[in-house]
Parts: structure tokens; C-alpha cells; sequence
């Protein structure tokens, strides 16, 4: 697995891209899948995220882990209210594609690829 770098020769979406870095694990960079959660209850929504450590489906239930994202955000360097306001639009669309009701509690969840630049692991 690696992380390509690139950048538009021209106008951004009109022209190539140009890879300009290509970063492995032997660069130090890591890749884990997550998964967010946004639960709606009434007025609020809580938000976790699970980490799987291995892409073998087999494996998947004994390697994941809960998080609250506070820690994410932490780990990010961002506030909490920041990186749900970060994420809250793509949440919103895909509520509005399912046609969510906020009178029941509804779970929302999103696949996104953690990318780590430093030995940290989740």
C-alpha cells in the first residue's frame, strides 16, 4: 500500500495529475480503515468511530476497537466541535439520501481511511 502525492498540471479537475511523492510503509506512513458513527437522538447526535486493524474481513470482529471522537480530535491536533463540524456536512447527505427521521434514534456510518504520517496506531 501507498499514499501517491499529485498535483494538477493545469486547471484543477481539467488537466493530468502529476505525482510528484510516493510514501510506503517503509516511509512510515500507515493506513487503518475506520468507520464513524453519528447516532440522532431528538436535538443531539453522538458520534464514535471504530478502527479495524486488519482488512480480513475474518478478522474484523476481534480486532476492532470503539473510540469517542474526542481522542480523535485530539490526536489530530483539532477540537472536538471541529472535527464534527469537519465531518457533519457528509453526515447530513447521507441522511438526506435515506430519508432520516430525527423523532427516532438513526445511525449514520461512514467508511473513511485514517492515514497516519508517524508510528501512532490506533
Amino acid at each position: 500500500m501507498c499514499l501517491s502525492l499529485r498535483y494538477w498540471t493545469g486547471a484543477p479537475y481539467r488537466s493530468k495529475q502529476e505525482e510528484f511523492l510516493r510514501l510506503t510503509r517503509e516511509d512510515g506512513i500507515g493506513v487503518q480503515m475506520g468507520i464513524m458513527y453519528r447516532t440522532a437522538i431528538y436535538d443531539r447526535a453522538l458520534y464514535e468511530m471504530t478502527v479495524i486493524d486488519s482488512m480480513n474481513e475474518w478478522k474484523v470482529k476481534n480486532q476492532t476497537k470503539l473510540y469517542n471522537f474526542d481522542e480523535y480530535a485530539k490526536n489530530d491536533g483539532l477540537e472536538t466541535e471541529d472535527l464534527i463540524r469537519w465531518f457533519e456536512p457528509t453526515f447530513e447527505k447521507e441522511i438526506k439520501a435515506k430519508s432520516f427521521s430525527y423523532f427516532n434514534p438513526k445511525l449514520t456510518q461512514l467508511t473513511v481511511a485514517v492515514i497516519h504520517f508517524t508510528k501512532f496506531r490506533y
